[in-house]
């Protein structure tokens, strides 16, 4: 018997098995591969369930080095949030703007009878309906300003941008204060209400604030100008304007004028 007959032989056994028993056999095919899938899939099952352990056991490790990094161990909230012990609270202003508020700015607002806020929102300012630009949306909404002073119906007079050493250094702080200079340009060309003031007065954040000081003295002087009424000289009946005495170191309202003696008119004081 050769090769040929062999394979022709097996071939009708297999034909004539399969005729008797196919629908058996295809069963059997089905279920093997039904179980192949199942297996598969606990298989796969098991080994996302264990991604996700490690994946969270990594979480947990970093928590824990990230605590122990901390100066203090502290428990996080149930939002995921360090405690409260872990924060500490901001001033509102900073000690030069303190000195700036009590020593230069808060006797004489208060003379006028008007009232002085820190921090104010430009969208405290002025109604948003008003600001059809697109490209002051931004500042609008987030800008604030240090100072803003209020009239006695508490509508805004004029604010007060105190700008220290970094905002004459750093690039991003300049570009935020050409912003607010254009904004409020815009909105003295365009306001139907009475002129809002706006002064930027710069110091140095590492100096007691003096009036010695050229660059700080001129934009102050500018300010008190703006917010206080001018009174006339007893001698010469002009209207005064505010000078510096370099002797005193102090402010005064003076007519620049002298009588036939070669004497300056009298003065009076800013308060």
């Amino acid at each position: 018997m050769n090769l040929k007959q062999i394979y022709d032989r097996l071939l009708s056994m297999a034909e004539s098995y399969f005729t008797e028993h196919g629908i058996a056999i295809i069963a059997i095919t089905v279920i093997m591969l039904t179980l192949i899938c199942i297996l598969l899939s606990v298989r796969q099952r098991r080994r996302k369930k264990k991604l996700l352990q490690w994946a969270e056991y990594n979480r947990a490790i970093q928590a824990a080095r990230i605590a122990e990094a901390l100066p203090k161990r502290r428990p996080y909230s149930w939002l995921g949030l360090p405690s409260k012990a872990l924060y500490r609270k901001k001033p509102l202003l900073t000690p030069c703007e303190i000195q700036f508020y009590k020593d230069f700015l808060l006797p004489y607002v208060t003379k006028m009878g008007y009232s002085i806020f820190a921090q104010i929102a430009f969208s405290a300012l002025y109604d948003k309906d008003y600001i059809y630009m697109k490209k002051y949306t931004y500042i609008f909404n987030t800008y604030y300003m240090d100072f803003v002073v209020y009239d006695k119906n508490f509508e805004p007079i004029f604010a007060i941008e105190f700008d220290s050493f970094q905002h004459r250094s750093k690039p991003e702080t300049i570009e935020r204060d050409v912003k607010k200079n254009f904004f409020f340009a815009s909105i003295a060309e365009n306001s139907k209400d009475r002129p809002f003031g706006f002064f930027r007065i710069p110091y140095d954040d590492k100096k007691d604030i003096d009036l010695r000081v050229d660059s700080f003295r001129r934009p102050y002087i500018e300010m008190l100008s703006f917010l206080l009424d001018a009174p006339y000289c007893d001698d010469c009946h002009e209207k005064m304007a505010i000078r510096y005495n370099s002797d005193t170191n102090q402010l005064f309202w003076g007519c620049g004028n002298k009588n036939d003696e070669g004497k300056w008119h009298k003065g009076k004081s800013l308060l």
